[in-house]
C-alpha cells in the first residue's frame, strides 16, 4: 500500500466523517426550529383566534409568527 492511496483512503474516511456532522447538525438545527415555531404558536392560539375573529389577513398572522419566533426568549 503505497502513501498515496492511504492519503486517498484518509480524506475519503474524513470526507464521510464532515458530511455525517454537518447532516446531524442540520437535523437537530431543525429540530430546533421546530420547537420554537411551536412554542410560539401555542403560546398565541387565544391571540390568534381574536385577530381572525376580528379580520386580520392572512399575511398579517403570518409576518406576527415569523417575527415572535425570531425574538429571543
Amino acid at each position: 500500500m503505497t502513501r498515496v492511496h492511504q492519503f486517498e483512503i484518509i480524506t475519503l474516511g474524513l470526507k464521510v466523517l464532515m458530511g455525517f456532522i454537518g447532516t446531524l447538525t442540520l437535523g437537530i438545527g431543525g429540530v430546533g426550529l421546530m420547537n420554537i415555531m411551536l412554542v410560539s404558536v401555542t403560546q398565541c392560539t387565544r391571540e390568534i383566534g381574536a385577530q381572525k375573529a376580528l379580520g386580520t389577513p392572512r399575511r398579517d398572522l403570518f409576518r406576527n409568527f415569523g417575527r415572535s419566533a425570531s425574538y429571543p426568549s
